[in-house]
This record gives structure tokens, sequence and C-alpha cells, in this order.
């Protein structure tokens, strides 16, 4: 059984060394080419389009049959048959209104497909840093399972020598074991990560992949952005401004409706007895301006102005909530950055500084084991806290990249 356990293991550490390495960028295209939430929004955008190709559809004619003038007594010797056809010509600009309005609608799923898209790589990006930072953090406690692994050994041997007590041994193999169940909850999350990936990119969810190490800080903290550059950018804020071109080409098609249409009708009668055939051809014209007939129309444009006065402060409202969340975002970068380099500058020196004279000090006999595990245990602390501090940073760089919606 234990055999068999042991070469599963291998098998899975195997096909994880072997695993193929997606960039970021790939990553991104995947999400981009297989989401379902995009294609359903593609969908969207193609149906939309299929039915603007109808918006310039006239009214199926009318066909009629039946008695004209015909007498109740003797139909036969003065009724006739009538055959009627008529046709509706339906106003070209109303056509075109329809067809801008339908046509617009198709623009907005557009803008909403590009913000559920920035949502999604900010998601993707998330859990591809944060994988890098765990693989970096694993690398610092597997550098630490060495050494307490060494550290054991030599109280070991110390013990055998009779210059060493049992209670050492046995605090650093319990050192030894927590070491190692971080390890596993550090890779069991990076499992997680590629599941929470592969999900986004709508693959195998048992697809395993490996990541590039390498990443970029960015100085955005260098200037606060203008509300006008992310007003062109923004798919949401986008989005409503379509919504408000909807409206407007709503209005034009409420405000058209003042204009008439047109249609022409022509009846041939034709006489059960001896005699001419007749035949009547009459022109039509709507006359929607009656104000029976035109209190609608006028309301609906009035109150289209309101709906899109109402978008316009909306709109308004989310430039001024992303104004001041970019400035938040700014200064968070701001002191990310400056702890991180009070770490990699002060902090971690020292304490390595620390760690390398304790063992040095434990070498000569002049320090216990003890005084090397807590030297190492706040050099490893402050490491990891340094990780998660780029961790924080990258995650503030994106939360940036989301606003702003760059790639």
């Amino acid at each position: 059984m234990k055999k068999s356990l042991l070469f599963v293991v291998c098998c899975l550490l195997f096909v994880r060394a072997n695993a193929q390495t997606l960039s970021l960028d790939s990553v991104l295209m995947r999400i981009e080419k297989n989401n379902p939430n995009l294609q359903m929004y593609n969908a969207k955008v193609n149906a939309i389009n299929a039915y603007a190709e109808g918006a310039k559809n006239w009214e199926a004619p009318v066909v009629g049959t039946g008695l004209w003038m015909t007498p109740y007594k003797n139909p036969a010797s003065t009724g006739s048959v009538m055959l009627s056809v008529e046709q509706m010509i339906p106003n070209q600009q109303k056509l075109k209104a329809k067809e801008d309005y339908m046509l617009s609608m198709s623009s907005e799923q557009t803008e909403n497909k590009n913000y559920i898209q920035n949502q999604l790589f900010a998601s993707a990006k998330n859990n591809y840093y944060g994988w890098i930072i765990l693989k970096k953090k694993l690398i610092v406690l597997k550098e630490s399972e060495s050494l307490i692994g060494i550290m054991i050994k030599s109280a070991e041997n110390n013990y055998s020598n009779s210059d060493g007590s049992l209670n050492v041994i046995y605090k650093t193999k319990a050192r030894l074991a927590q070491l190692q169940s971080m390890i596993a909850m550090k890779e069991n999350e990076i499992r997680q990560k590629n599941f929470a990936i592969n999900t986004l990119m709508n693959t195998d969810k048992n697809f395993l992949f490996d990541i590039d190490t390498t990443f970029q800080i960015k100085n955005y903290e260098i200037n606060i952005p203008d509300s006008a550059l992310f007003q062109n950018s923004r798919s949401d804020l986008k989005a409503l401004d379509k919504s408000a071109d909807i409206l407007r080409y709503k209005q034009t098609m409420e405000s058209i409706k003042r204009k008439p249409d047109f249609g022409i009708r022509y009846n041939n009668m034709t006489p059960f007895s001896t005699g001419p055939n007749f035949f009547t051809v009459m022109g039509m014209m709507t006359i929607p301006i009656v104000p029976w007939s035109s209190k609608e129309y006028k309301a609906n444009v009035k109150g289209l102005d309101f709906e899109i006065t109402e978008l316009q402060w909306e709109k308004q409202i989310i430039i001024n909530e992303t104004t001041g969340k970019l400035g938040t975002i700014i200064f968070s970068i701001k002191n990310s950055k400056q702890q991180i380099k009070i770490y990699n500058e002060s902090i971690i020196p020292a304490l390595q500084n620390n760690l390398n004279t304790s063992q040095l000090a434990y070498g000569q006999n002049k320090e216990s084991l003890f005084v090397v595990l807590d030297a190492w245990e706040a050099l490893n602390m402050a490491r990891t806290e340094y990780l998660s501090k780029i961790e924080e940073l990258l995650y503030l760089q994106v939360e940036y990249e989301k606003e702003l919606e760059q790639k």
C-alpha cells in the first residue's frame, strides 16, 4: 500500500515537473477565446446584428376577395366579384431609425463584454501572481527544511556524544514537522490557483501546467490619472455612453412617429353577367399628428430625456468613485514599496547576519540550538512577510490596471 501511494505521488511530481509552462499573456488569450461568459456576449452581439438585418422590413401585403355591390335578389344579374390588394409603404426615415436603434444595442453589448473580460483578466492575474509568490515562499520553506534537517543531525550527534539533550532534538523535529505542514499547505494552495485559472480558461480542471515566475514592478504611483484617461478606456463608462445612444436612437424613433406612412389599395371588380370590369386605385396616408394620436410619442420623447440625464449622472458617480479609488491605490502602492525597501535593505540583512552569528556561536559551543532556531524563525518569517508585501504590491497593480482597464 505504501509503495503504491509513493508511486502515485512520484507520478504526480513527474507530471508537474514536466508540465507545460503558460505565461500570463497565454492565460489571458485562452480566457478571451474560451471563457463561456465572453462567448455568451459574442452570441448576444451576433443575435442583435442578425435581428438588425430585418429592421427595414415592410409589412406584408393584404389580399382579399368577396362580393361587391351584389343585390340580395337575383345576385347573378348585377353582382360582381372583387379582388383587393393593399400595401402599406413605411416611412424610410422610420426604418432607418429602427435599424440604427438595433445596431446601437449591439455596440452596448460589446462594451458589456469588454467590462466582463476586464474582471476575468483581473481575477486571472491575481491567481497567477499569487501562484508566483507561493512558489517563491515554497523555496524559502524548503531551504528552511534543509537547514532544520542539518540542525537535527547536529543535535543527534551531540546527544550521542553526551553533549546535548533529547528535548532539543524533539523540539527541532517538531519545528520540522510544522514546516512540512506549511509546505503541504502552500502546495495545496498552488493546486487551487491551478484549478481557478483552468476554470477561467474553460479547460480541463485537472490540466496541470507551470507558470513563468518573472514579474514586473511598475511605477503606477508617479501620477494620479486624469479622469479623461479612464473615461476613454473603461468599458462600463463606454457602455453607459452606448446606453445613452440607444435612448437617443429610441427618442428619434418616437419623434419620427409624427411623420405619416403611406399606402396603396387596388380593387378589381368582375361582374357575374355581361358588362364591363371595374377597378379602383386608392392612395392612403396616416395622420399621426392629430391630438388623440400624438400624446404617446410626445410623452415618450420627454421621458427619454430624463433617462438620458439619469445615465449621465450615473456615469459621473462612477468617475468620482474611480478617481477616489485610484488615489487610494496609488498611496497604497507607495506605502507597499516603502515597506518592501525596508525589508529588503534593513530587516532581512540584519536577521540574516543574526542567523549567521548564531550558527557560528553554536558551532563553537557558545550558543544553544534554541538560539539558532529562534534566529532561523525570525529570518524565515521576515522573508515570508517580504514576499507577502510583494504579493500585496502585485495585487495593487492588478487593481490599478482593472480600474483603468489595462492589460
